[in-house]
């Protein structure tokens, strides 16, 4: 027969497991999150990039890599603010 001590102990335990489990979805939602931002703008960058240079090809004379720095600098910038506006509205 088994006791009530047993029932306890097993009771403790997933009173224990439960919340480490939830912290770890959580933190695993949130990186996941954070994979799809930056995957973003790293995409943008590379497509905006290609139209750039691609336009460059066709009028050289507009120096291009301000714009391109400037566009770099945007897409990691981004990403932190999304999750930053996400968090407060959690």
């Amino acid at each position: 027969m088994i006791s009530k001590a047993f029932y306890i102990d097993k009771a403790f335990w997933l009173i224990l497991i439960i919340p480490i489990l939830m912290g770890v979805t959580y933190i695993f939602i949130e990186f996941l999150l954070w994979a799809v931002c930056r995957l973003a703008a790293y995409l943008s960058y590379h497509i905006l990039k290609y139209f750039f240079v691609k336009s460059q090809k066709l009028n050289p004379e507009k120096p291009l890599k301000p714009l391109l720095l400037i566009i770099q600098t945007i897409s990691l910038i981004i990403p932190p603010i999304i999750v930053f506006i996400k968090e407060l509205l959690a």
